[in-house]
């Protein structure tokens, strides 16, 4: 057979077998696209119209606000057992956190292991706290979430429901589920550990969440208890979608035929395929990147660190592990000096720096500190630049490149809602991750930690998925516009691929 630089050794020219080549790419992406399409399209279409609803509703939970509302206030003269007595033969090595509150009329530690248990004492006594159905509605009727009282209902749960899926309710089981039989449908669960109310809705919080937060997240209760099923499955069927997105953006472009005169650049002649092209070419992009930012959302690989403090860095934060014993004021004292500034709710027994601090919390945003060694022991709404940058530099001794009080949010600490707490002291360091830190003074506590994969995972999760970016979310409803524009191209675009699966049914059929 002849052969030359012209021709190739089975007597084909080059440029007949690089079409060839580009032919069967082209029918790879054609095929990619139209079965992975076929099965994900109705998902897509889901995805997009529950999206409309979690622009504005999240999955129902109680909020730190309500949460302290419905607390009843401390009452100091009621305390008489200290919190060094209450650990029973757990080691002090062992506590995780300490919290006093109150169950109607009496105080009670509510103790948390660092192996995750949880046991709530009862502080005027030491005898531990058990629940029945009886004293859980005698705390509901305590909170006042409702004027009529007589109606109350409470079951006991010994699995977890629909409204109560994730992992944070395992300590807290059997939950009590009490029915308020009021004219919102209102329900409230309380833990039989620890007696305190952990999640609250009504019959509009479900409603919206079974056509938002439940269909988006895939968050049926059989499917989300089996942690790592879920992970799995939205982690393999987002990937799907991205390799259907890519392979549609591709296929747009491929068949892109612009005609003189006109605007028509689809070569389909069928209404629904060439809609399904227009559409996909204009908002293709944006929905590639909807589901490439769903993905990045479940930390594949979990290749964007916590941002979270380590064991290790809590540890060098707080100075050692929580001790007892060092709590020289008695929280009897702490509380009567701290009532003195509005009624408590909640007094957390912290350390920072080796010394020991009760944490009052008056509402979400209303705090103190209040020193427990007895030294200069005057309540407090923050602590020291100086000092936290001390602590800063025990946790991580890299160089400090710039430190900043911000009174408003930036790129990073920030919330949709305006529920997370001002100001916070944003420190940068120079070390190789680039680590931020964001610390509460009022509360002498770091509440969000950044490196910079963490940073780029911000961008690509919720600046693509949410568009959070600064300049839209400071002059809404712009944002509210942009991306219902976004979102109506992206529903339109997977509508179209719906009918398309239908028609390809009804040929099958």
């Amino acid at each position: 057979m002849e052969t030359g630089p012209d021709i190739l050794s089975d007597g084909r020219k080059p440029e007949v077998f690089r079409l060839t080549i580009w032919k069967q790419v082209k029918i790879v992406i054609l095929l990619t696209h139209r079965y992975v399409g076929l099965l994900l399209s109705i998902g897509f279409l889901i995805w997009f119209l529950s999206g409309f609803v979690m622009m504005y509703k999240d999955f129902p939970s109680l909020s730190r606000q309500k949460d302290l509302a419905i607390r009843t206030p401390l009452d100091g003269e009621a305390v008489r057992v200290p919190p060094s007595l209450i650990t029973g033969s757990s080691t002090e090595a062992a506590l995780s956190t300490v919290r006093l509150g109150m169950i109607l009329d009496r105080p009670v530690y509510r103790i948390q292991y660092a192996d995750g248990r949880h046991e709530a004492c009862y502080a005027d006594t030491g005898e531990r706290v058990i629940l029945d159905e009886a004293l859980t509605l005698r705390i509901v009727k305590s909170m006042g979430l409702t004027a009529d009282t007589e109606h109350y209902s409470a079951d006991r749960q010994p699995e977890r429901d629909q409204w109560t899926p994730t992992a944070r309710y395992l300590p807290h089981l059997p939950l009590f589920r009490v029915n308020l039989k009021d004219k919102s449908g209102t329900t409230l669960y309380l833990s039989s550990t620890t007696g305190e109310a952990l999640q609250l809705l009504n019959a509009t919080d479900r409603f919206w969440a079974w056509i938002g937060p439940i269909p988006h997240w895939i968050y049926l209760r059989d499917l989300r208890v089996r942690d790592n099923l879920w992970r799995q499955i939205v982690i393999w069927g987002s990937t799907a979608g991205v390799v259907m997105s890519v392979s549609g953006l591709a296929l747009g472009v491929i068949r892109y035929r612009r005609r003189a005169g006109g605007w028509n650049f689809s070569p389909y002649r069928k209404n629904w395929f060439r809609w399904h092209h227009y559409t996909g070419f204009i908002f293709g992009m944006f929905v590639f990147t909807w589901i490439l930012s769903g993905l990045l959302s479940m930390n594949p690989m979990r290749w964007s660190p916590s941002r979270s403090l380590t064991d290790t860095e809590t540890l060098r934060w707080q100075g050692g592990s929580l001790k007892l014993n060092d709590f020289r004021i008695t929280p009897s004292e702490a509380v009567t000096a701290l009532n003195a500034f509005g009624p408590v709710r909640e007094i957390r027994l912290t350390m920072f720096q080796g010394r020991p601090y009760y944490q009052a919390w008056y509402t979400a945003d209303q705090t103190r500190l209040l020193a427990a060694d007895g030294n200069n022991a005057c309540p407090t709404d923050g602590l020291s630049e100086v000092e936290l940058l001390a602590a800063i530099e025990r946790v991580n001794p890299a160089p400090i490149i710039e430190r900043h009080l911000l009174t408003d949010y930036d790129a990073y600490y920030y919330s949709k809602g305006r529920t997370k707490r001002l100001p916070v002291l944003r420190v940068k360091l120079g070390d190789e991750q680039r680590t931020w830190y964001y610390v509460d003074p009022r509360t002498a506590t770091i509440v969000e930690r950044y490196e910079t994969t963490s940073r780029l995972n911000r961008w690509l999760y919720h600046g693509l998925h949410s568009l959070d970016f600064s300049f839209l979310l400071r002059y809404r409803p712009l944002w509210d516009i942009v991306v219902l524009g976004l979102m109506i191209g992206g529903t339109v675009s997977s509508a179209t691929g719906v009918a398309l699966l239908l028609l390809w049914a009804k040929r099958k059929m």
